[in-house]
């Protein structure tokens, strides 16, 4: 049985896929991300990385070889119109390599409705994750930092959004690698890079605000940004003062299964569009699918009903 339009929508929005259409390159690597998603075998944490690393390579290497047309970062990716960051950060490509001298602009946002500079009021920072480019919406009602946003008035504090690497690249040169130049682009695209940068831009902002140390940082995150919240919190204690981490996977797990477990029961919720019979036609799909990459004529008949240009995977 085939899955009802409502359950094919609610396992897009629970996976992420309408996020990634926003992203991918072309509507056909969109199609095998939602192979690799809903239907690889296993269907686990490395099925997660392996899709959205292929759509990270994929913007990156269209972006750099449109700018070199000249043509512009949206045009690029042809995907919506990028909005502008309110500014950006100088930030090293590679924390932990001192040889390294490449630099990258990383973006971030601002909310100082409620600051008075000279105050001892804390510092709000929300940390990106594994997302489309960010907009202001970051600093002003972004769903994984809306407690940030309700207590900058009570607490006359400074709000930052700051963008992950690698996930967003407003522009040309707020990307820390070149596709098109650099063998391995993908290298620095780690979580210790990731905790660097917010150390770093700590930094940054203390110097910029003139800020002292009664100025305390409260990290705030859900998701993957939730475990960037925390563990910049305990891998640098000297920063950030406090993190609020919500629904964060803070244990890390190569093979994620817990999560997939509750996407499956989420599948047969009728408020959102599920259904006992979505559960069992994804179930199903999961094993007819993983049979069909077995074999030569079972991955040319998925890359003929994707519209895949090759069944060479």
């Amino acid at each position: 049985p085939s899955p009802t339009p409502s359950c094919r929508l609610a396992l897009a929005l629970r996976e992420g896929l309408v996020h990634a259409s926003a992203s991918c390159a072309s509507m056909k690597f969109l199609k095998f991300v939602a192979l690799l998603l809903l239907f690889s075998p296993g269907y686990g944490a490395e099925a997660l990385l392996r899709s959205s690393e292929a759509w990270l390579l994929t913007k990156l290497w269209l972006r750099g070889l449109n700018q070199r047309k000249g043509l512009r970062s949206e045009d690029a990716t042809n995907s919506i119109r990028v909005p502008p960051a309110d500014a950006y950060v100088t930030q090293w490509r590679d924390h932990f390599r001192p040889s390294d001298y490449t630099t990258w602009q990383q973006a971030y946002f601002i909310n100082d409705s409620y600051w008075k500079p000279g105050s001892d009021a804390p510092i709000f920072l929300c940390t990106g994750g594994e997302s489309p480019p960010k907009t202001r919406s970051m600093v002003v009602g972004d769903r994984d930092c809306s407690d940030a946003v309700l207590m900058l008035e009570d607490k006359g504090a400074l709000m930052f959004g700051l963008e992950h690497r690698y996930y967003g690249c407003h522009n040309f040169s707020a990307c820390p690698a070149d596709a098109l130049l650099d063998a391995d682009p993908m290298r620095w695209l780690n979580v210790d890079q990731a905790l660097a940068d917010v150390a770093t831009f700590i930094e940054a902002m203390k110097k910029k605000y003139n800020l002292s140390d009664k100025n305390k940082w409260v990290t705030f995150g859900g998701s993957y940004p939730g475990t960037v919240s925390a563990w910049s919190r305990l891998k640098y204690p000297n920063h950030v003062y406090a993190s609020v981490s919500s629904s964060a996977p803070v244990l890390a797990q190569y093979d994620f299964f817990e999560f997939l477990d509750h996407a499956g029961e989420n599948a047969a919720i009728s408020s959102i569009g599920g259904s006992e019979a979505c559960r069992t036609a994804l179930t199903a799909g999961h094993a007819r699918v993983g049979d069909m990459m077995k074999t030569g004529q079972g991955r040319q008949s998925l890359a003929t009903t994707f519209d895949l240009p090759s069944a060479a995977w």
